[in-house]
């Protein structure tokens, strides 16, 4: 066994009110995020959704996340930008954390921002901004790809961290700071209502978010002209980075009823949702959803998952102008 050395660290005078190396590279890499997302939200505009898709929610509501976007084909041939934007409240009920046996009730507020193709939106805003809204579609040969039956899309995310905060069963873990999110979407539009959706992101910053690929498979119909349903299942690959943040323990953490682990890479959970949103007017829209999802594989095997099965309700309402 190899015996631990102990070196002091040289000392290290700076001018008042320097940056410490840490702070200089910590600065940099923020820059340098900015930066790409910057970039890659303007080199691959998105067209926006007509539908909402089915995708996995799995973050707890007190976690909520804030996505960029460009949009390409809003405002063709108009002399002067059109700015829109949506305001509204959601009630989530869901497990503190994903594995967790304690369910948490989050109140959250949803805004959402357009200003001609530039778009900003908090956790289910993009929803409310576009249900019921017509896109020109001859604006969308700026994507990757977009034929008739496949999309390819990039876009930016700005989310993700845990804090020892969330739940009693966290106490004593290292916190996972928030990130900017690099995501690819792949679609394939089976039939008109039926689609194939699949999402990599990937923690751009290094924080310990890891990298994830999200595959779902949605059901979309209209029972009236003012109300959409949606069912989809999916699942979650994570690596081993995002396994170790979110399901790892450190040896420093471990204690009696929560042992060391290490969980490798690999499925990470299935759930199934169903959800809608209604037009009550040509300003209010009310949506809500309700998902099972189950914890498996490494994941599964962790000591901090109490609770394999959670359940998930989220319930709001919405008010856009100015369309």
């Amino acid at each position: 066994m190899r015996p631990n050395i102990v070196r002091n660290p040289p000392i290290v005078t700076r001018p008042p009110h320097a940056l410490s190396p840490a702070a200089q590279a910590d600065a940099v890499s923020w820059t340098s995020a900015a930066c790409a997302l910057l970039a890659l939200a303007l080199a691959t505009p998105a067209l926006a959704e007509r539908e909402r898709r089915y995708e996995p929610d799995h973050d707890p509501a007190s976690r909520p996340y804030l996505d960029v976007e460009v949009e390409h084909g809003r405002d063709k041939g108009s002399a002067r930008p059109r700015s829109e934007f949506a305001l509204g409240m959601s009630l989530t009920s869901s497990p503190e954390y994903l594995g967790s046996s304690r369910q948490g009730l989050s109140l959250r507020p949803i805004v959402a921002y357009r200003y001609g193709r530039f778009k900003l939106t908090s956790s289910g805003g993009s929803s409310v901004l576009n249900f019921g809204s017509q896109v020109d579609d001859s604006g969308a040969s700026a994507e990757l790809i977009k034929t008739s039956r496949w999309k390819i899309k990039t876009s930016a995310r700005i989310g993700g961290g845990r804090s020892p905060s969330d739940s009693v069963d966290l106490a004593g873990l290292p916190a996972i700071d928030r990130t900017i999110f690099a995501r690819l979407s792949v679609s394939y539009k089976i039939t008109e209502n039926l689609s194939f959706d699949n999402t990599v992101a990937w923690d751009l910053l290094g924080h310990g978010n890891g990298a994830l690929l999200s595959s779902g498979i949605g059901y979309t119909f209209r029972s009236s002209p003012s109300t959409q349903w949606t069912l989809g299942a999916g699942l979650t690959v994570a690596n081993a980075t995002s396994m170790q943040g979110l399901f790892g323990v450190p040896e420093s953490a471990a204690r009696a009823d929560r042992p060391a682990y290490t969980p490798g890479a690999g499925l990470r959970d299935v759930g199934i949702g169903a959800g809608f949103m209604t037009a009550l007017s040509k300003r209010w829209i009310a949506f809500g959803s309700v998902g099972l999802n189950k914890v498996v594989g490494p994941a599964a095997d962790s000591p901090l998952t109490k609770q394999a099965l959670g359940q998930r309700a989220t319930i709001g309402i919405g008010w856009r102008c100015c369309r």
